[in-house]
């Protein structure tokens, strides 16, 4: 078995491979740097003097600022490629023995020492051969002044093909100045031309005329709805309602039946009490009439369009009895009430086309300005345009004032002699290699060492096996297209995902057919441990088991929107109260058949007291007798001992362990502390692993051994988890073969009559 170091600094390299390559390579270039130092062979330094070259007379302004430019010259441009090419056929060496040994030194004479002399540059070559270097030198500045005379010439060519590229730009720049100048005087124009002529001025009037026609329509309109409605004694929205319930024969034949089931009722209630079996048979006749009148009519009254909210039977009853001459009167109401809707809307398009014109007379002045800006716009794009010409006419004609700006002041004379020492370059490349090599390792075991969390699903399953703790699932992390990022993932639609929870649903109870309250947890909370517990709870859910989800992480807000569940807000303020009853805490997943949910009222001030109190330990026993299956989502296990609290009232502990997240010291030592034999109140039924890559419907821990990397276990941990996942399979198909796999119901601990069942409970 290979030591914990070397797999972890296993895993770095698979991480950080690139750190082998960067940092040998890095000591070779830094070995190789100090190695290119001069030899200990005697070198002779040769030195030539290159001067700027004055122009007396010029033509052009182009000319004379090519020239000017031409002695703004760097040592990068005076030993170009191309000068220390020419320089190494002329002395037959290599270019690169040239650039290492020449050099280009610029003075700049002190003013006050020596007032009338110019800048100059000191072109220096050392080599071994005296002759060759005065050669080299005088080479070197033959090919500068050559490369200032082609840096001239290319400058010149520059600006001209700069002024021929960039006149094109110009003109259309003009030419899209004057359009749109064109462009506004042809869409503004008529505006300003209307405040002109007073026609914008007309067109507001008109309008104001036209309002006044309508508020007078208004209000006659207003008048006859009022008489309407007093003769009716209804509102136009009441008129709508009666009118639409009265013409409804279902309406009316299920209100005709109500009335005879009242009758009755009344009748029968001369001689018989209301306990009588007769009158509770009466009583709930009429409460279901009173519930389909109530549902006909709202179809009636949405399928017409109206949304108003109905209130109990009694009253659709009485909106529904409106005779013949009042309906029609009830339908003149509504067709008024449709008139004066549509010359109100007429009104408001009056006022807002008076508006747009009144808004259109004030912006008259800045279209003025803005026809004025893009004037201005067409006399700087012209100004441009004549400036660039000029340019390229005085461009063309100092292409034959062209000259170097370098010229020869002295020729190459002899200016020192000198032995430099030289290291050895094999030494130092060596010496950088392997210091490179041994910083990468190193570097490599700090970073395997300082990482204390599992890496790869393998490693979570060794430290399960290692303390015989069965695995009951290995289930994908979820990644559900178009879902919130700031709501739990739950599998309420069909997926993929679906498959693997419903492995780990059938796993689970492989290892405890008897389980009935399991209790979800993990180190921290970023490990999945609600995810893991929402999903089980919908995968037992569909499997035909009526399933609760408690939800107990008190010091966090709860997940129940991820199911679409509302939250009780008066439990924040009064837990006890709200876990005192079953029918007080416990919601219907609207989304999930045979799902029911208690959701967490909220963080608590005090959570350890709500889960040690008898409310809470007697909501869990009727959970227990009530649901086929309980799934408690608990809080973690770091930072505080809610979840061991809990675990008493439950059958054990589910512990979710997610690679890349989970830390191993913190994880082993709790692996540790629940299977020790000493702790006989900590019961672990299982780990589940979370957020495996690779799997989508398929938990099974084979899958897991197939994907371990021989890098990360040796052969003898393969062998280990390999032989329990064989016995492991064993016992689940002898589970699978027994007629006793399904849970046998509790009995009852109260009379049947009595007991809360789901379908019952209280949804709020």
């Amino acid at each position: 078995m290979a030591h914990p170091i070397v797999k972890r600094f296993k895993l770095a390299l698979g991480k950080y491979p690139w750190l082998l390559l960067v940092l040998p390579a890095l000591g070779c270039v830094v070995g190789g740097v100090v190695a290119s130092q001069p030899n200990g062979d005697p070198n002779y330094t040769m030195q030539g003097i290159l001067s700027y070259r004055q122009q007396a007379v010029s033509f052009s302004q182009t000319g004379a600022d090519v020239l000017r430019q031409g002695q703004t010259l760097t040592e990068e441009v005076l030993l170009a490629d191309d000068v220390i090419e020419g320089v190494a056929a002329g002395i037959r060496v290599g270019p690169e023995e040239v650039a290492k040994k020449a050099r280009v030194k610029f003075i700049q004479p002190d003013p006050e020492k020596d007032p009338g002399a110019s800048p100059y540059i000191e072109v220096a070559y050392k080599d071994g051969n005296p002759r060759r270097a005065k050669v080299a030198v005088d080479l070197l500045m033959t090919l500068m002044e050559e490369k200032s005379l082609q840096q001239n010439v290319a400058r010149l060519k520059l600006i001209t093909s700069s002024v021929e590229d960039r006149l094109p730009e110009v003109i259309g720049d003009l030419r899209a100045a004057e359009r749109r100048l064109e462009n506004f005087d042809r869409i503004e124009g008529a505006a300003i031309l209307a405040v002109q002529n007073g026609s914008l001025v007309g067109g507001i009037t008109n309008s104001q005329q036209q309002q006044r026609q309508l508020r007078l329509q208004l209000e006659g309109l207003g008048a006859q709805i009022s008489s309407l409605e007093q003769r009716l004694g209804l509102s136009v929205d009441e008129a709508y309602v009666s009118s639409a319930l009265s013409a409804d024969p279902t309406v009316q034949q299920l209100r005709a039946q109500l009335d005879q089931v009242e009758s009755e009722r009344v009748i029968q209630s001369k001689r018989l009490r209301d306990q009588h079996p007769v009158m509770q048979d009466l009583q709930r006749q009429r409460e279901t009439f009173e519930e389909l009148l109530t549902a006909r009519a709202r179809e009636v009254l949405l399928g017409t369009g109206n949304v108003r909210p109905l209130e109990a039977g009694g009253s659709v009853q009485i909106n529904s009895n409106l005779d013949p001459a009042r309906q029609r009167l009830a339908n003149a109401l509504v067709e008024l009430q449709t008139q004066q809707e549509t010359i109100q809307r007429q009104l408001q398009t009056a006022i807002r086309t008076e508006g747009e014109l009144r808004q259109q007379y004030r912006t008259i002045p800045n279209k003025q300005l803005e026809r004025d800006r893009l004037a201005q716009q067409v006399a700087l794009k012209k100004a441009l345009h004549d400036q660039m010409q000029t340019k390229l006419v005085d461009a063309e004609a100092a292409e034959a004032e062209t000259v170097s700006s370098l010229a020869l002041a002295r020729p190459a004379q002899l200016k020192s002699k000198e032995i430099p020492e030289s290291p050895s370059l094999i030494l130092l490349l060596v010496a950088g290699l392997g210091g490179g090599l041994v910083g990468a390792l190193a570097i490599l075991a700090v970073l395997g060492i300082l990482d204390g969390r599992f890496q790869a699903v393998p490693e979570l399953v060794a430290s399960f096996t290692e303390r015989e703790v069965a695995i009951a699932g290995t289930l994908p992390d979820l990644v559900l297209p178009g879902w919130p990022e700031d709501i739990l993932p739950v599998l309420v639609e069909p997926s993929p995902y679906g498959e693997a929870y419903e492995q780990f649903r059938s796993q689970l109870r492989q290892l405890n057919d008897q389980l009935a309250v399991v209790l979800v947890t993990s180190m921290d909370n970023q490990e999945g441990k609600s995810v893991v517990a929402y999903n089980l709870a919908i995968a037992s859910a569909r499997a035909g088991k009526r399933t609760l989800l408690l939800e107990l992480g008190l010091r966090s807000p709860s997940n129940a929107r991820a199911l679409r569940v509302a939250l009780d807000p008066e439990a924040l303020e009064e837990p006890l109260q709200y876990y005192s009853n079953l029918s007080n805490c416990v919601r219907l997943v609207p989304d999930v058949e045979n799902l029911y949910m208690i959701p967490c009222p909220g963080p608590q001030p005090n959570p350890a007291a709500i889960i040690e109190s008898s409310e809470m330990r007697q909501l869990i026993a009727d959970a227990r007798q009530r649901f086929d299956f309980v799934v408690v989502d608990s809080t973690a296990l770091t930072g505080c001992n809610d979840t061991l609290l809990l675990e008493p009232a439950t059958d054990g502990i589910l512990l979710v362990g997610r690679p890349g997240v989970t830390v191993k010291s913190r994880f082993n030592s709790a692996l540790d502390v629940m299977t020790d034999e000493d702790q006989l109140s900590m019961r672990l039924i299982a780990g589940v692993i979370n957020g495996a890559e690779g799997i989508v419907a398929d938990a099974e821990v084979d899958d897991e051994l197939e994907a371990v990397d021989d890098e990360l276990l040796d052969p003898e941990d393969l062998e280990v988890l390999k032989k329990a996942r064989a016995d492991k399979k064993r016992k689940s198909m002898s589970d699978l073969s027994s007629p006793n796999w399904e849970r046998p119901a509790p009995p009852p601990t109260e009379p049947e009559d009595e007991r809360l069942l789901p379908e019952d409970a209280v949804l709020r």
